[in-house]
């Protein structure tokens, strides 16, 4: 019986030839395959070899993929763009895409630099201190620093603060006013205060006075007791604290005034 040969098969385009053709079988074709994401083409199909894939090659720091990792080629990497003055890489400078550059902010009223604009990096703005009370402003906030604040001086001993101590002025302290004769500091002379001044009390008929009037306390009137009670004489009888003994001046008792004529308790209106 006579064999019926038939021709060897020819591979197409994108095939190769991954088994040759033999007196008993045909020629095997096989697609040439494609490289997926992140590969390139090393080696191209032919007629009897397949298309052989190599990852692309990774771009170092500050470089990015400016083409390439495609078709037949390996990446191509290019340094990424600097930033011009007064701008900073707000992105970019990975994969793909180079850097992309944006005006370092500007800090608004009230705030101030605390990290300045970099390269790399935007401004970070914080808001000045604001300073607490018996605190004054003893250096204001600038564009790159912030308020420093310092404690208010404490005035002395007969001082007040008669002003400062707020915004950017430290206590102002001034003498507290002297009470003229008479008067008495009934308040005052502390904080923002002056003195206060007032008349020094008089002690009425039926009082006496306990304590003078000082430049900083008014005086001290007590009632007095035994007003009209007898004292002196052979008995030597004395006044309650506040009342002083004077003579009878109703009596008819001769001599006024002695051991053989006693007196009566009177209030010293010493006020």
């Amino acid at each position: 019986m006579n064999a019926f040969c038939m021709a060897c098969s020819i591979c197409g385009i994108n095939q190769y030839q991954s088994a040759a053709c033999t007196q008993l079988s045909d020629t095997v074709c096989t697609a040439c395959g494609t490289c997926v994401a992140g590969q390139y083409i090393s080696t191209a199909c032919t007629a009897s070899t397949p298309t052989v894939c190599s990852a692309c090659s990774p771009c170092l720091t500050n470089q990015y993929r400016s083409s390439g990792c495609s078709g037949t080629t390996n990446s191509i990497c290019s340094g990424c763009s600097p930033c011009l003055s007064g701008q900073y890489r707000s992105g970019g400078c990975s994969g793909t895409t180079n850097s992309i550059c944006s005006a370092c902010s500007t800090c608004g009223v009230g705030q101030y630099a605390s990290v300045a604009c970099t390269p790399t990096s935007n401004t970070v703005c914080t808001a000045c201190t604001i300073c607490g009370a018996n605190q004054y402003i003893s250096t204001a906030c600038t564009a790159s620093t912030d308020t420093v604040c310092a404690a208010c001086t404490a005035c002395l001993t007969n001082q007040y603060r008669s002003s400062g101590c707020s915004g950017t002025t430290n206590s102002v302290c001034s003498a507290c006013s002297a009470c003229l004769i008479g008067q008495y500091r009934s308040s005052g002379c502390s904080g923002t205060a002056n003195s206060v001044c007032s008349a020094c009390s008089v002690c009425e008929f039926t009082q006496y006075r306990a304590a003078v009037c000082t430049p900083t306390s008014n005086t001290i009137c007590r009632g007095c007791s035994g007003q009209g009670e007898q004292c002196g004489g052979f008995a030597g009888l004395g006044c309650p604290p506040g009342a002083k003994c004077v003579d009878d001046p109703f009596d008819d008792c001769l001599p006024k005034f002695t051991a053989d004529c006693s007196g009566i308790c009177k209030c010293a209106p010493l006020g």
